[in-house]
């Protein structure tokens, strides 16, 4: 209810709004969520801005109960340049949602509407302004893209990240101000994941419904060289399958996918059974009758589904006994400093994803 939600409390995270705005003119209706967010609102009138509608969600009355920040949609079927802006505010506490929206956001929104004018000056029919906070700054900060183009992740898209990196001093291999890694604002719509031919489906699976970063808290030896960056656990008997004694391959390939997911190198979902059987018949790496099978698949289908699903090159590395993986401790700790994903171990019939190595340089052994 509105009294739920009449004052900003300290701790909070800060409120923040996603804002569709095409340049008309006109009222703008802050929508209160009553007990039910999602279909029922009492509204509140107040300022002006361009625009047609606004919807508060507060993360009390989320269904699903995650504790987003509430968000503020506009929206409009005007035929001019498409903005879809987001506003980010840092309010005091005790400041009223009213006095906060007329004094921040609504400016803010002014703002970033405002930083879009190059690129429509340009010919661009729509836009979007999106919040960052990489780790190497200690402010968020906002970003324009233009949408237009085809992909926002294409070649000038890319261009025009490479010189933010390079202007705000970001690393260069590392993914910073992709769509994927804005700050999250309510909640999130899954990635159009089309069934194309050696892609998966949209039955993949969200990281996040995983435990991420089991190793974290754990006391690590001196010289212990370990992945970078979140990844998702994933093991067989999850998601009530019964993948046990031939599963362990498709679990480090789910793991792998999971850290190119929730490090933003991708927005693609961590594929099921399904979807990676699926996608290796297509390349025609294996007979129809593989689909539904219990087979168990190795490092090259890893590869091979890498590659094809989400465009990343792979190297596989042949040991012919388990002890001679002292002789790749060395190359095994310069993928860990370097590229820093997990690793898929396979031997017979079973695989294990690998987090880390300790390699004793005098002993020559992991």
């Amino acid at each position: 209810s509105p009294e739920d939600i009449g004052m900003l409390e300290a701790g909070k995270q800060p409120w923040l709004a996603r804002v569709t705005m095409p340049g008309a003119s006109g009222e703008v209706r802050y929508v209160f969520p009553s007990e039910d967010c999602k279909s029922q609102h009492s509204e509140l009138t107040c300022g002006d801005a361009s625009g047609a509608l606004v919807e508060l969600f507060h993360a009390a009355r989320a269904s699903d109960d995650t504790g987003v920040a509430p968000v503020f949609e506009f929206g409009d079927s005007d035929a001019r340049p498409f903005l879809d802006l987001e506003a980010l505010a840092l309010a005091a506490p005790g400041m009223s949602v009213r006095d906060a929206v007329d004094q921040m956001l609504v400016p803010a929104l002014a703002r970033a509407a405002k930083a879009c004018a190059p690129l429509v000056a340009l010919g661009a029919r729509s836009a979007t302004v999106r919040h960052y906070h990489p780790p190497e700054l200690t402010h968020p900060i906002a970003f324009v893209t233009r949408t237009d183009e085809g992909d926002v992740d294409g070649d000038d898209a890319r261009k025009r990240r490479e010189c933010a990196h390079m202007l705000l001093g970001l690393p260069e291999d590392v993914p910073r101000l992709r769509q994927t890694c804005a700050i999250a604002i309510g909640p999130t719509v899954p990635a159009d994941d089309v069934d194309r031919v050696g892609e998966a489906s949209a039955t993949g699976i969200d990281p996040l419904t995983r435990i991420v970063d089991v190793h974290a808290g754990l006391p690590m030896a001196k010289g212990t060289v370990l992945c970078r960056g979140p990844y998702a656990y994933f093991h067989y008997m999850q998601d009530r399958m019964d993948d046990k004694g031939w599963g362990c391959a498709y679990r480090s390939l789910q793991t792998i996918v999971s850290w190119l997911r929730l490090n933003h190198y991708t927005d693609r979902s961590v594929p099921s059974h399904a979807d990676i059987q699926a996608t290796l018949v297509k390349l025609g790496d294996k007979p129809k009758s593989f689909l539904g099978s219990r087979q168990w698949i190795g490092a090259i289908e890893l590869g091979l589904f890498l590659q094809s699903y989400l465009d990343v090159t792979y190297k596989v590395i042949t040991v012919n006994r388990g002890d001679e993986m002292d002789q790749q401790g060395r190359a095994l700790v310069r993928h860990f400093e370097e590229e820093g994903t997990p690793v898929m171990v396979g031997g017979g019939v079973l695989a294990y994803t690998l987090l880390g190595v300790r390699y004793d340089e005098s002993l020559g052994k992991c």
